[in-house]
C-alpha cells in the first residue's frame, strides 16, 4: 500500500451500499436511505483474531483484508470486505453480519475477554449496518502494522446470500426465547393498545403470532429496525400467508418509536420473505403488484 496520510481523516470514505437522500426526510445516509448493498464490510480492532485466523473460520468465503490507519504489528487492526452473490437490503445485511458474528462466537471468540481466558473477536459491533462507511486502504501510521491480502483460492467464492440468511434464521429459532413481561411494566402500559388481529387458519400457529407481536412491542430502544425484521420472520415461521403478514406489519408500527420508518421497511421485509420461499419452494408468501397498492408505495 503506497497511499499515505498524516491523519486518517484525510483519507476517502467508502461504503458497500448505495443510498438515496430522498428516501428519508431526516437523514441523508441513514439505514432508511439505503437502496441496496453489494458486499459486507467488517471492522476488527483490539481483538485476538488475526486475518489468517479469520480466514480459517470462514474458509469458503472470498474476502479482502487490509490494515486500518492505527494498526500496529503488536496490535493489528483491519477491515474485511466480503463479496456477495447479489445485492441485499438493510435487513439482509444485518442478518448476514450477525450470522458471521455467531460463527465467531461459536468458535470461542467472545464480545469481551473473560476471566476464564476466552478470546475476544474484536469485531466492532457498532459497525454492523449497511449504511456504515469505512476508509480506503492506506499505509498505517506505523508501517509495521501494514497488511493487505485477498483470500480467493478455491473453494472460496462470494458469500451466498440465501445460505447465510437461512443460517441466521436457524440460529434465531434455536436461541430466541420469549419472556412474558406484564404490559404495565413496559412503556406501552399507559397507552391504549389494540388487540392482536386474529389470523387463525390452516397451519397458522396463533400463539406464535401473538408472541411475535408482543416481542416487537417490547423491543428496546435502538432495536426497532432489527426487531421489526424479526417480527416478519416469525410471522412467516408461524404459517401466516402474505396478506396476513402485510396486515400485521402495517398495524404494528404504531407501537414503535419510529412508525414512519417501520412502514417504509415493510416492502423490503416482504421481498426478503419472497426470496426465502423461492429457495425452499414454499407458496405461502408471494409478492405481486397489489402489494404496492396495499402499502401505498410507488413502484
Amino acid at each position: 500500500m503506497t497511499r499515505k496520510f498524516e491523519k486518517k481523516e484525510d483519507n476517502i470514505l467508502i461504503s458497500s451500499s448505495k443510498c438515496d437522500p430522498k428516501k428519508a426526510l431526516d437523514t441523508g445516509r441513514g439505514q432508511a436511505n439505503v437502496v441496496f448493498a453489494s458486499g459486507i464490510c467488517l471492522d476488527f480492532e483490539s481483538g485476538d483474531l488475526s486475518p489468517q485466523a479469520l480466514s480459517k473460520l470462514l474458509p469458503n468465503l472470498r474476502m479482502t483484508v487490509y490494515s486500518s490507519f492505527n494498526s500496529t504489528k503488536a496490535a493489528p487492526r483491519f477491515r474485511v470486505y466480503i463479496s456477495t452473490d447479489g445485492i441485499i437490503n438493510v435487513q439482509q445485511y444485518r442478518a448476514i453480519v450477525d450470522a458471521i458474528l455467531n460463527t465467531l462466537r461459536a468458535e470461542g471468540y467472545g464480545d469481551k475477554k473473560s476471566n476464564t481466558g476466552s478470546k475476544r473477536h474484536g469485531l466492532d459491533l457498532s459497525k454492523r449496518y449497511a449504511n456504515d462507511v469505512f476508509y480506503l486502504p492506506c499505509q498505517p501510521k506505523d508501517p509495521s502494522g501494514a497488511y493487505f491480502k485477498v483470500f480467493k483460492r478455491k473453494p472460496r467464492k462470494p458469500l451466498i446470500i440465501q445460505e447465510w440468511i437461512e443460517k441466521y434464521i436457524a440460529e434465531e429459532k434455536a436461541t430466541t426465547t420469549f419472556i412474558e413481561t406484564p404490559l404495565e411494566q413496559t412503556e406501552f402500559g399507559s397507552q391504549e393498545t389494540s388487540p392482536f388481529i386474529p389470523h387463525e387458519g390452516p397451519g397458522v400457529d396463533q400463539e406464535a403470532v401473538d408472541k411475535a407481536c408482543s416481542g416487537w412491542q417490547q423491543c428496546p430502544p435502538g432495536k426497532g429496525n432489527d426487531g421489526f425484521f424479526t417480527l416478519g420472520l416469525k410471522l412467516a415461521s408461524a404459517g401466516c400467508v402474505q396478506s396476513a403478514i402485510t396486515m400485521i406489519l402495517r398495524e404494528q408500527p404504531q407501537h414503535g418509536r419510529s412508525p414512519d420508518d417501520r412502514i417504509r421497511q415493510v416492502l423490503s421485509i416482504l421481498q426478503s420473505l419472497v426470496d426465502y420461499n423461492r429457495k425452499d419452494g414454499s407458496k405461502n408468501i408471494t409478492l405481486n403488484p397489489d402489494d404496492y397498492d396495499v402499502l401505498n408505495i410507488d413502484c
